[in-house]
């Protein structure tokens, strides 16, 4: 098989063309037929556009990595008074690229939904025990009971349901 330039496989160390890019005079000929890899290349097997078996451990550590970012973001937008503290001010700032950032990189794996609900809800509970222990903030019994709640929504949703499964 012939080695040409593109995405890395995530099966292999193959290199292959993504389903509907290939060279055009490939394309001409097969003008309204299903899209299909041209000679000496391997489609790449894909699920909405991500390759499917993806290293999804790498995933997860950006994801967490999203969290703590975004959790010290949060405490610092507190502590910056209305962005009046120039310190306080630029870790929230920088602290809330690095989180989208790395969240963006662990959508490359884990779909979108499922990110999304670890990372806000791991998020709200981290943020509200970190108010808790360093701001003194009270929780009353209504608020123990939600963080309880959206962890075991979070766990729900990894555990038992499909959703995070691609394909």
């Amino acid at each position: 098989m012939r080695v040409r330039n593109g995405p890395m496989c995530s099966d292999s160390l193959t290199r292959c063309v993504p389903v509907g890019r290939m060279p055009w005079r490939f394309a001409m000929k097969r003008r309204f037929q299903p899209a299909r890899p041209a000679p000496g290349w391997r489609a790449c097997p894909r699920v909405a556009g991500r390759p499917v078996g993806a290293d999804r451990g790498m995933a997860y550590v950006c994801l967490l990595v999203a969290i703590v970012a975004e959790v010290t973001a949060t405490f610092c937008l507190t502590l910056s008074n209305g962005f009046t503290r120039l310190g306080p001010s630029c870790v929230t700032v920088v602290g809330y690229g690095v989180a989208f950032y790395a969240l963006s990189l662990a959508l490359r794996a884990i779909p979108t939904g499922m990110a999304y609900a670890i990372w806000s809800g791991i998020g709200t509970v981290l943020i509200t025990l970190v108010c808790r222990v360093v701001l003194g903030q009270k929780l009353d019994l209504a608020a123990i009971a939600g963080m309880t709640l959206i962890i075991c929504g979070v766990l729900v949703m990894n555990l038992l349901s499909s959703t995070g499964q691609h394909g």
